[in-house]
């Protein structure tokens, strides 16, 4: 077999692990490390999952290549969202003020249960110390972001085949890394026990919680509490 003589780059909006159901973005020569999707990145609110694959070089079939891209983009109100950082990210990238950007973010807070003395994070915007900065964002935890004014949160990165979640005994506030749209309350119960889950309700303030319902679904990207009797690993696979 010579050398192969391109590749192809494939999209779609609803996440496939092999890719099935996306169509054909660009075809691209032999050679290539990049490619920009035109017009789909800050101001399109569609979400969209890339996967490369490679040309064999008679054409007779196309290769799956491995890991795929995704881009997020989620309408957020003003006040505050539990969010998460969902993508597979360079270090840097994982600073509040990078990860929220086309939000104009001015405060986050990341809480983590396995750190009872201080379970609580916190960046605000000009805050010269923060206490939660690039270092120190666990993608695993949920993020409380509080935002001036309503916008579209939009972020890009690698997507996570498989993720393992630690849950400590008692609340602890995670992001949804499952990418099945049909992924419910009951799906996480019956994987790590917990016995109550509850989800952001804008109406609902002062908090913006509610319990959830084992019917109800569990939305990527968003973050919510789930109370766990004994110390439990969550497994998610994409």
């Amino acid at each position: 077999m010579g050398p192969r003589p391109g590749y192809e780059v494939w999209y779609g909006q609803t996440y496939s692990s092999t890719s099935s159901g996306y169509a054909l973005l660009a075809t691209l020569p032999r050679g290539s490390t990049s490619y920009v999707h035109s017009g789909a990145g800050t101001g399109d609110p569609n979400t969209y999952f890339y996967a490369v694959r490679a040309r064999t070089p008679n054409d007779s079939a196309v290769l799956y290549g491995g890991d795929q891209g995704g881009k997020l983009s989620l309408a957020v109100g003003a006040g505050v969202t539990p969010l998460m950082a969902p993508f597979g990210v360079p270090a840097s990238e994982y600073a509040p003020s990078a990860l929220f950007a086309t939000l104009s973010a001015t405060s986050v807070w990341q809480y983590d249960a396995t750190d009872p003395g201080t379970p609580w994070g916190n960046w605000h915007l000009g805050k010269v110390t923060p206490t939660l900065d690039a270092s120190a964002v666990d993608p695993d935890y949920g993020l409380w972001v509080e935002t001036p004014a309503a916008g579209t949160w939009t972020t890009a990165g690698k997507v996570w085949d498989t993720q393992w979640i630690g849950l400590a005994p008692g609340w602890n506030f995670v992001g949804m890394f499952a990418l099945d749209p049909a992924y419910t309350v009951a799906d996480l119960m019956a994987a790590t026990g917990a016995t109550r889950v509850e989800g952001y309700d804008a109406a609902a303030g002062p908090y913006y919680l509610r319990a959830l319902q084992p019917a109800d679904t569990l939305q990527f990207g968003y973050a919510y509490w789930v109370h766990v009797p004994a110390a439990v690993t969550w497994f998610i696979s994409n």
